[in-house]
């Protein structure tokens, strides 16, 4: 006789409690009412003056802050390239590998999320765009650099024009000899709320992107989860934080969902 297969038992070995809205809004109100205890206005008060202090006077408050905070008096801000490599050193090997495997997807992810430049045509002869780049971004023009202009009109051979293009510190770029300032202030429709004296090293120009707020999008299947699940075991221990350990672990397994009642 033909043995049948073996068959994984997947009953589900607990329940995962849904609330609906309207009908249990108010149980979700109070439990979001916590989120106000956690506002400690004397607490925001008392680092808005570190800030203060560290603006003025720099490294010294930090380490000053340091000492009164958290009982440690330290020599330098900077932490000896020695004391890093003993600290990575002695990393259990499943947390150092949990950290490189989190330190790796972090560093995709971003990169994936950084917008691409972007050069469009909208009406013949007529082309807007944005560049992207990160604030500490090291410009091979060291004139604009300095100035980060609120605009900046880039003339030059064609085969310079993509590193002039990359190299550009401003609030506004503006391209060839056919692009004066005036048109981009009232005609081509890019915007002429611009950083000025030399804000353009860290903010950028107000666009309809400022009206907008971003919200991050993560989702795993049954498969990524049960492969992801020992890396966010392992940091959620380390960090005393056995819940969400457990979160993760307990989604590992089969389920059901059930109507909060």
């Amino acid at each position: 006789m033909k043995q049948e297969p073996e068959v994984e038992n997947l009953e589900p070995t607990f329940k995962v409690r849904v609330l609906v809205c309207p009908r249990d809004e108010s149980i979700v109100a109070a439990r979001m009412a916590r989120r106000e205890a956690l506002v400690d206005t004397e607490l925001v008060t008392a680092v808005q003056a570190i800030f203060a202090r560290v603006k003025e006077q720099g490294d010294r408050a930090v380490l000053a802050a340091t000492t009164t905070h958290d009982g440690v008096e330290l020599p330098s801000s900077r932490v000896p390239e020695s004391e890093i490599e003993r600290a990575v050193d002695e990393l259990p090997p499943e947390l150092r590998a949990a950290i490189e495997l989190a330190r790796g997807r972090i560093e995709r992810v971003n990169h994936e999320l950084v917008p691409r430049d972007v050069l469009r045509e909208m009406e013949p002869g007529i082309r807007v765009g944005e560049l992207y780049r990160p604030l500490d971004f090291a410009a091979a023009c060291e004139l604009a650099a300095k100035f980060a202009p609120e605009h900046l009109s880039i003339v030059c051979r064609p085969d310079r024009r993509a590193a002039a293009i990359s190299s550009a510190v401003a609030g506004e770029v503006l391209l060839g000899t056919h692009t004066p300032f005036s048109a981009a202030n009232y005609a081509i429709g890019i915007t002429a709320v611009l950083p000025t004296n030399g804000a353009a090293r860290a903010v950028s120009g107000i666009t309809a992107r400022d009206m907008l707020r971003t919200t991050t999008l993560g989702e795993l299947d049954a498969t990524a989860l049960e492969a992801l699940t020992p890396t966010i075991a392992t940091l959620a221990r380390y960090e005393g934080l056995p819940c969400h350990a457990g979160a993760a672990e307990a989604r590992s397994t089969p389920f059901t969902l059930a109507l909060h009642s």
